[in-house]
């Protein structure tokens, strides 16, 4: 008995996630068909109708794991350690200044290579 209702159950969220692509479908048609209409009208029924379509989508199995996920995503980004304003500045300076000396290593290794070819070639060609 259980798993006929789980059945039916699955059938919904089915029609459930194909209402929701065709809302969101509907929505992104409608804002290019009025495309001549404010933008902030047509932004405004984009809007509206992303929220139908998370409010229909949190309906389902799937949505109720998706946002599960992203409240678990939230809680595990607080808990992190995030790097003190001394320790990204000083990274980042590291950063720039390894970039800078790799710079002028390759800009001294292409230098060296031009002149070794050029070299080669006057001796080559002449």
């Amino acid at each position: 008995m259980v798993a006929k209702v789980e059945a039916n159950n699955d059938r919904s969220y089915n029609f459930l996630w194909m209402f929701v692509v065709l809302l969101i479908a509907g929505a992104l048609a409608a804002n290019y068909y009025y495309a001549e209409r404010s933008l902030l009208i047509r932004m405004g029924g984009l809007l509206l109708s992303l929220v139908l379509a998370v409010g229909l989508a949190s309906r389902t199995r799937g949505g109720r794991l998706g946002w599960q996920y992203w409240c678990e995503a939230l809680e595990e980004v607080r808990r992190m350690a995030w790097p003190t304003r001394k320790e990204v500045l000083q990274s980042t300076g590291a950063v720039l200044l390894m970039a800078f000396v790799m710079g002028l290593l390759l800009w001294g290794v292409d230098g060296l290579l031009l002149w070794a070819v050029s070299a080669l070639n006057e001796m080559w060609w002449s």
